[in-house]
């Protein structure tokens, strides 16, 4: 099937689109603007290859529409944003967004106009616009339809943080009334592409079967009876689970457990998530009702039907661990690893809040429960060698270190801790260089950056070494740290902030002496 020069589009939360930083040095020459630019774009490409990877492993779910253009696949780029109304704030915000996005378009193009609900642009010389769905035009030729399930559950762009309503969020619009405006909309699609987003955690895992539903309403103009009534029975158990009547949700989720037992002519894979998405919200009204037992039968029954939700998302406890909200995530690990006390997930959940409450042997134990489950478990691995650095056991954290680069050669935190390792016996020059090397793949920090100093200090280096750390710790402060700050202070994580700023004192300190 040839796909050139369609329209796209894009119903999402996020737009999807930004620029590749490295590209192809082919590229590069075409699109430098100045002597300058050529030289920075080239040395981006080379330090990229220098790491054995090449320009199109950049490529990934937040920035795939970019190449699509690139490639002549893509002609027009419409962004469908959620919301029944865009908001004046909203617009306004997605401008800005659009003006930094904007910068690093390497061909010339218009400023960001707006009609009377749309903004309207080009980008990479293609034509864009982003609105909603109410106020998108009506496309007769063939276009490309994509999907993400999130754009269901936020009811505008103007907030679409991950712990934006965390727990409370709820769908504005259903399947069946989207596919009816996309079916009026967008009459010809030649190719629909859905994404569920529920390993970002943008789609609590809940609705994660709303995918799937989208599909088939898409595919097939009319369901039939049984399958609409045991979805209108969801609907309302969904309802009534977020006005907190759990006993009246249960109700209707259990009597569409037992509706969707008698569906027929349905694909098993359908009809197996189908079941695994009752389940899970059974197993919800359940915990919620303060009945375990029970709920641990349904999240059994959920997984067994759908092996996709026993995920690390399936729980809200990292997103609160993002929160600081540590006793929540404790709750949160606590009650999957009561219905699955082998979920490496929880598991390494629940050893990191351990150890931020400085109960070392117990977050050992979690971690290594978890390697008994899987062996390859990264962040088992990562937290089981950082563990042993800091206890002093070097050569069990070097053993586990090394079984990590087997899976992930290039894991940025491995680097770092071997640099930890070699700066705790001694070998001052090489913890440096891996030091180096840790930053180059993406890893750092402000303490890392006090123990690089003293170590400089300390070898008397002030040459290439120390003007390549000196230049990265700069452009930590002016951009990641403000940023940092201004994050923390919005969400008033102050203990946080004084730490940051402790660390800068301590590395402002090291290098006047």
């Amino acid at each position: 099937m040839q796909f050139k020069r369609l329209a796209l589009v894009h119903l999402d939360a996020h737009i999807d689109f930004a620029f590749f930083r490295v590209k192809p040095a082919k590229q590069v020459f075409g699109e430098a603007r100045s002597l300058d630019e050529l030289k920075r774009k080239l040395a981006d490409t080379l330090l990229f290859e220098k790491f054995g990877k090449a320009a199109e492993e950049q490529l990934n779910i937040g920035n795939y529409i970019y190449p699509a253009m690139r490639d002549g696949i893509v002609q027009s780029f419409y962004w469908i944003v959620p919301g029944e109304k865009y908001p004046v704030s909203a617009q306004e915000k997605l401008r800005k967004y659009l003006e930094r996005i904007k910068k690093h378009d390497p061909l010339k193009s218009k400023g960001i106009g707006s009609s009377r609900h749309n903004l309207l642009t080009n980008l990479y010389n293609k034509k864009f616009m982003a609105g909603t769905l109410n106020h998108s035009p009506k496309i007769k030729e063939p276009l490309l339809l994509d999907i993400d399930v999130d754009y269901l559950l936020f009811n505008t762009a103007n907030d679409t943080s991950l712990t934006k309503d965390l727990g409370k969020r709820k769908p504005w619009i259903y399947p069946k009334e989207l596919a009816l405006i996309l079916r009026s909309k967008f009459p010809k699609p030649k190719f629909i592409t859905i994404a569920y987003s529920v390993n970002g955690g943008y789609t609590p895992i809940e609705f994660k079967f709303f995918g799937d539903e989208i599909y088939l309403r898409l595919k097939c103009k009319r369901l039939s009876h049984g399958l609409e009534t045991v979805l209108l029975l969801r609907n309302k158990g969904v309802g009534y689970y977020f006005k907190a009547d759990y006993r009246r949700a249960s109700i209707f989720f259990r009597d569409a457990v037992m509706k969707s037992g008698y569906l027929a002519g349905i694909e098993k894979g359908f009809k197996e998530r189908l079941s695994g998405h009752l389940y899970f919200w059974a197993f919800k009204c359940e915990w919620e009702k303060g009945d375990k037992q029970s709920a641990r039968q349904f999240y059994n029954l959920a997984i067994k039907n759908d092996k996709s939700l026993k995920a690390e998302d399936n729980n809200l406890g990292r997103f609160y661990m993002q929160k600081k909200n540590f006793n929540s995530a404790h709750d949160e690990f606590k009650k999957i690893l009561f219905c699955d006390a082998e979920d490496k997930y929880a598991l390494c959940g629940m050893a990191e809040i351990l150890l931020r409450r400085k109960r070392y042997k117990e977050a050992m134990a979690k971690y290594k429960q978890a390697l008994r489950v899987d062996r390859k478990e990264k962040k088992a691995l990562l937290g089981l060698a950082a563990l042993y650095v800091k206890s002093g056991e070097n050569a069990q954290g070097k053993s586990i270190i090394a079984r990590l680069k087997q899976i992930e050669p290039l894991n940025p935190q491995a680097a770092l801790l071997s640099a930890q390792i070699d700066e705790k016996q001694g070998n001052l020059s090489k913890a440096v260089v891996v030091y180096k090397k840790a930053f180059l793949l993406g890893a750092g920090g402000l303490q890392a950056f006090v123990s690089v100093f003293r170590i400089l200090r300390k070898i008397g280096d002030k040459g290439d070494m120390f003007a390549f750390f000196r230049q990265r710790y700069s452009n930590y402060r002016s951009n990641f740290f403000e940023k940092q700050c201004r994050f923390l202070l919005k969400n008033k994580f102050f203990p946080q902030i004084k730490e940051e700023e402790r660390l800068i004192k301590k590395i402002d300190l090291i290098l006047e002496k």
